[in-house]
């Protein structure tokens, strides 16, 4: 192979450099600060992992800008059927483990006779490495001799010519999570898992798909002498499909893809098909259940203080959390969300702002309880930087979860209060998406299949407020 891809990263340079000499002046300056730099000085370092049956190649090129060498250098290092390496390229352990990991996750997409769903130039991915010298890392799932280079280099310059114009930026009219009073728990909560639902999920154990209960009357879940709710309960989904089924499906996914996709993307898309075709199993089995209970603060970052912490309402949010605890659910944990406050200065990419106002946030917030007060549930905490254009379910920067103490599986006890819960999630439509959010209408109470800030009437009160606004009470 060393002959052809010698020829091919040949022909790659002349060809750019002649794409190069005919751009404008803004085009160079954008393509010179893209990942898809190659300006000389340029050398490549090509690693190959491939299986000569069934024939699939996965390869690495690195593309080094090193003064010293020549122009053009070119060199390789290559694995066949899980043999040695070979070749003249020096060894780079992130190259070579990358393209043994991208030909292990072609094998498993592989079919016989099947078709690519994506030309070969589309399907590669392009990083910056931290190294001795500037280097930028394609990831190609192919051969690449059969790459197109005319086409790969339309391409880039394509994506460049045409881009549309920015959109004008309009200003979300809701209010930051910071301006909030009465309502910051419940909109900060619903904002924050607008994005991260499976991260807190995670935490608990639960992977997608999941059901997820939000704000759920106590009463209506363990004892209607019960006041309050809970602000987070979640299970996990299964599917009603066989082995042989399963199968199928995913093949026929495979086909819609190119197959260097990452099989996880196929396996999910897969399971959202599965979804929307019915085959979730419903009511759930009620095998595993969390609960976690959430508070809300907002970070000044102008004056490096917090607001609203809580640190006063402890041996509270601890008595809820024992409640928990009392009614054997199997997992328990609180979270503690934070949002900075939005600011702008001038010249400053707001984003950039956002993310480093939040990871001061972090760093600073402080714990309503201390953990290890409570061994039995999880203590979590996440901070988002707000933006001033857009509220934090659209925008923002961070957000991540932090563990400070993870959730333990409990030995819960059977519990009567299960048998009720399973028998009202019975009475809501299965549902057709990997995530099922249940709310209670506003009005009645009633339970209903919604989205995560959906607090809309059941459909009974709204024909009713519907009734009441055409026919109002004098």
């Amino acid at each position: 192979m060393g002959s052809p891809a010698q020829a091919w990263f040949t022909k790659l340079l002349s060809e750019w450099e002649s794409a190069w000499d005919k751009a404008g002046p803004a085009l160079q300056d954008e393509i010179a600060n893209s990942l898809c730099y190659l300006l000389a000085p340029l050398q490549g370092h090509l690693y190959v992992a491939k299986r000569t049956s069934p024939k699939v190649h996965a390869a690495v090129l690195l593309l080094v800008q090193n003064p010293g060498w020549p122009h053009g250098k070119f060199k390789i290092l290559e694995r066949c059927d899980s043999g040695a390496w070979s070749g003249d390229a020096p060894v780079h352990d992130w190259a070579m483990r990358c393209a043994e990991a991208s030909l292990a996750n072609m094998l498993e997409n592989w079919l016989p006779n099947r078709q690519e769903g994506l030309p070969l130039h589309r399907a590669i991915w392009m990083e910056r490495m931290d190294g001795e010298f500037p280097c930028t890392a394609w990831t190609i799932p192919g051969d690449v001799t059969e790459i197109d280079v005319h086409e790969l280099i339309g391409e880039q310059v394509r994506r460049r010519l045409n881009r549309p114009e920015p959109v004008a930026r309009t200003e979300d009219p809701r209010p930051h999570i910071s301006r909030l009073h009465a309502t910051r728990e419940p909109v900060s909560t619903a904002r924050w898992l607008t994005i991260n639902a499976h991260n807190l999920a995670g935490a608990f154990g639960i992977a997608d798909p999941f059901w997820c209960g939000l704000f759920l009357p106590r009463k209506a879940l363990f004892d209607v002498r019960l006041d309050g709710d809970v602000d987070f309960l979640a299970g996990p989904l299964e599917l009603e499909v066989d082995e042989d089924d399963w199968r199928l499906r995913l093949e026929e996914e495979c086909r819609r893809h190119h197959i260097g996709v990452a099989r996880s993307v196929v396996v999910h898309h897969c399971w959202m098909r599965a979804a929307e075709d019915g085959l979730l199993r419903w009511p759930p089995r009620l095998k595993l259940i969390a609960a976690c209970e959430m508070k809300a603060s907002w970070f000044d970052a102008e004056k490096g203080t917090w607001h609203a912490t809580h640190v006063r309402e402890g041996p509270r949010v601890k008595g809820q959390l024992e409640l928990l605890l009392r009614f054997g659910l199997d997992r328990v944990g609180f979270l503690h969300l934070g949002a900075t406050k939005p600011r702008a200065v001038e010249s400053m990419n707001p984003w950039f702002l956002a993310g480093h106002d939040a990871a001061i946030a972090r760093k600073t917030m402080p714990f309503v309880f201390a953990p290890n007060e409570m061994p039995q549930c999880g203590y979590f905490q996440a901070v988002v930087g707000s933006v001033p254009f857009a509220c934090e379910d659209l925008s923002g920067a961070g957000g991540r979860l932090t563990v400070h103490q993870e959730s333990p599986a409990l030995a819960s006890p059977a519990q009567d209060w299960r048998g009720g819960l399973f028998q009202k999630l019975a009475e809501l439509p299965k549902p057709r998406s990997l995530r099922a959010f249940i709310r209670a209408c506003p009005h009645c109470g009633q339970w209903q299949l919604a989205t995560i800030s959906g607090t809309t009437p059941c459909l009974a009160c709204q024909k009713e407020l519907d009734v009441n606004e055409e026919h109002p009470v004098c």
